[in-house]
């Protein structure tokens, strides 16, 4: 064996052992739990929603979205909010998750003309106003939202992530993302979009280490995985990728993208069964999410695959 393909191996066993030690959930198993904890609150069910939360914690104990609805029961506790304000906002997030977007916008600003104050209810409200393309609308709502509490991470991570995915304004990316890990050195998925930045940049070095903590800090957090899984990829690495993207789809079993760049692997390597069984499936899911540029491209590998 030679001393390349030997320290080759080794670092892919230290991935593999690395990751086998992290205890993970599926998306799916932590977003039913998540939407039960949500209609509990919306009702008014604090405890029994704080309950529901903590089971979560148990299988993802940095899931962000769960961290943030407890901590805004405990601030019903500390009387920052009161508990009429905190149903309120529970019951817009329900609307949220439900696809009722537009009550969910009624809800919100029902809540901030009652109490302006209150930074998280800003940001629900830039989340919905993205879904929907309204971007300027969100990156108003986030502005708002540090405006009203400065130190508040995850109102820097998304006008980040408009500066990068909408405006391809790395500089300002880069800017607000490290704004909200001064904030939060904690928050993974702000690592995992600082990762992303720095790839744009050319910047691999710094990308492979951001990705790289925000796993460490995020091991629930599929994007972390298939984005560094993207980036060894396209230096052509592919046995580097592998284990990422197979933890992604662990995690996600509806990860297309993840399918997608496994199909493609296979693909280059004339793994062609491999190839057509990934693509496929990436397919199907691209369907599924109405990303029919990601069909077309399934298609165009789909057709090249010898009969």
């Amino acid at each position: 064996m030679n001393k390349k393909y030997f320290l080759q191996l080794v670092f892919l066993i230290a991935i593999f052992v690395s990751l086998q030690n992290i205890v993970f959930a599926t998306l799916d198993e932590i977003n039913t739990l998540y939407k039960q904890g949500v209609a509990l609150a919306a009702e008014g069910k604090f405890d029994e929603a704080t309950h529901v939360f903590q089971k979560i914690l148990e299988r993802d104990k940095t899931n962000r979205v769960t961290l943030k609805a407890l901590q805004t029961i405990h601030d019903i506790d500390i009387k920052n909010i009161d508990a009429i304000y905190a149903k309120s906002l529970f019951k817009a997030l329900s609307y949220i998750i439900n696809g009722q977007d537009e009550k969910g916008i009624n809800v919100l600003n029902t809540a901030i003309k009652l109490n302006p104050h209150y930074a998280e209810a800003y940001h629900d409200l830039g989340v919905i106003y993205y879904s929907l393309g309204r971007i300027s609308e969100a990156q108003q709502q986030y502005r708002k939202a540090i405006k009203v509490n400065p130190q508040y991470p995850d109102a820097y991570n998304s006008l980040g992530y408009i500066d990068e995915r909408v405006f391809g304004n790395q500089e300002s990316a880069l800017t607000n993302f490290n704004k909200a890990l001064e904030r939060d050195p904690s928050f993974a998925e702000a690592y995992s979009n600082l990762g992303l930045v720095y790839e744009n940049l050319g910047k691999l070095q710094e990308a492979i280490a951001s990705y790289q903590k925000s796993i460490e800090l995020g091991p629930n957090f599929p994007k972390a995985y298939n984005n560094l899984a993207y980036l060894y990829a396209s230096l052509g690495d592919s046995d580097k990728a592998f284990p990422y993207l197979q933890k992604a789809i662990e995690i996600d079993p509806k990860a297309a993208n993840a399918y997608a760049l496994l199909g493609m692997i296979y693909f280059a390597s004339n793994k062609f069964e491999e190839a057509k069984e990934n693509l496929i499936t990436a397919k199907e899911l691209f369907i599924e999410t109405k990303d029919y540029d990601g069909v077309k491209k399934m298609d165009d590998y789909l057709n090249q695959i010898p009969k």
